[in-house]
């Protein structure tokens, strides 16, 4: 990739995915303004299908997958998701090459926990870029746009749900804040009428992508050793799966 060649861009075609791209690309051309950077937007099955419950699709990928494939195609050089909206494994060659900083993920609240306080979405409130993790000249670019603590706080929150899950999405609540140097943790499982939930919270030193990623797998069992696995169970019984109309 030359200084003065066309980057694509991939997002979701829907207004707010192409206004988070844009801000995206703005802060890129601040380090390379001879880049030219081409949004592309695409509408995906998870625009398509307003209805589903996101539980009963059995994962995430369905406002992902079709970017991916483009990705992979190198059709597209990276792609701008909402972190929230991402799975927690990505295809084979992807990886994240940035996540930005943080906005306030309270501004869309998910549930309010028994003990207080309010619990978001796994990535709430952060915008990942994928791009394919050979791309060494792309991944050099994007790590201007990484925020070092959104990052882990997001990658320990990723992992808490990786561990839980097992390949599907499950409706689980998260709370991570930076408080005198250490990462604390909060996080919740709920069942779908929401009549149960388990509750834990842990406060650890956090500084490097593995530590966080080991951090999160420690609060996901200590929610199973609470009870989670009951509810999940409950859950994985109840799925069904989406209409094919």
């Amino acid at each position: 990739m030359s200084e003065t060649t066309t980057v694509n861009v991939g997002t979701r075609k829907s207004p707010l995915a192409m206004a988070q791209a844009e801000l995206v690309v703005k802060a890129l051309q601040k380090n390379y303004p001879a880049i030219n950077f081409e949004i592309q937007g695409m509408t995906t099955t998870g625009d398509r299908d307003q209805n589903t419950a996101l539980y009963n699709f059995g994962g995430k990928n369905l406002w992902t997958s079709q970017l991916e494939d483009r990705l992979r195609a190198k059709e597209l050089d990276f792609v701008v998701h909402c972190l929230k909206d991402m799975p927690t494994a990505l295809p084979d060659g992807c990886v994240l090459g940035a996540i930005t900083q943080r906005e306030d993920p309270r501004d869309t609240l998910f549930l309010e926990s028994d003990s207080g306080g309010i619990l978001w979405a796994v990535g709430q409130g952060a915008l990942a870029v994928e791009c394919r993790a050979d791309d060494e000249r792309t991944l050099e670019i994007l790590r201007t746009l990484e925020d070092k603590q959104t990052t882990l706080a997001c990658l320990a929150e990723r992992n808490v749900m990786r561990t839980l899950e097992g390949g599907c999405s499950v409706p689980i609540g998260v709370e991570t804040h930076w408080v005198d140097g250490k990462l604390r943790l909060r996080a919740t499982v709920v069942s779908v009428d929401g009549t149960e939930s388990v509750e834990t919270e842990k406060s650890e030193v956090i500084s490097s992508p593995e530590g966080a990623e080991e951090y999160g797998k420690r609060v996901a069992l200590e929610l199973v050793e609470r009870g989670a696995g009951r509810i999940l169970d409950a859950i994985n019984v109840g799925r069904q799966p989406p209409s094919s109309t």
